[in-house]
């Protein structure tokens, strides 16, 4: 039997992979909002030599007036790609969030938040430093597009 705590916590993270292996992350402790999605904007194009092209689900925050204000004064390092709606098949990044819940959120059993946010960093990082599993992501038949 595994002991419960009781407790109910949560963490979002914001991440985009590349054909390349590349894995870039952000793991936020509140509310996805619109200054998340700039700050990971910005340490996104602060890691790469070349131009973004940045495959997105249309969460609301994607398309606020102050994204694309944003997009807008960075249009030479950055370009953002709307998928279709209701298509998480279609986008690599699921492959990965699906991959941390499988594979640590479904199995950990952290006792608090703090935990919590060690865990998803430590497997994010795990996965960054191997570049061919991140790879992997793109070989599923519906993201073989972006390959």
């Amino acid at each position: 039997m595994i002991p419960r705590t009781g407790q109910r916590f949560s963490v979002n993270m914001v991440s985009a992979i590349a054909n390349t292996g590349t894995l870039v992350f952000l793991v936020v402790d509140g509310k996805f909002n619109g200054v998340v999605f700039l700050a990971f904007l910005h340490k996104l194009i602060k890691s790469s030599r070349h131009k973004v092209l940045l495959i997105a689900d249309r969460h609301p925050v994607h398309e606020q007036s102050k994204v694309e204000q944003w997009l807008a004064n960075h249009e030479g390092k950055i370009e953002l790609f709307f998928l279709p709606t209701y298509s998480p098949d279609l986008n690599p990044d699921e492959y990965f969030n699906q991959d941390l819940k499988t594979n640590l959120v479904g199995k950990a059993r952290p006792e608090n938040k703090k935990q919590l946010i060690a865990l998803v960093e430590a497997f994010s990082c795990k996965k960054k430093k191997h570049p061919q599993q991140v790879m992997k992501y793109f070989h599923a038949k519906a993201v073989r597009y972006a390959s």
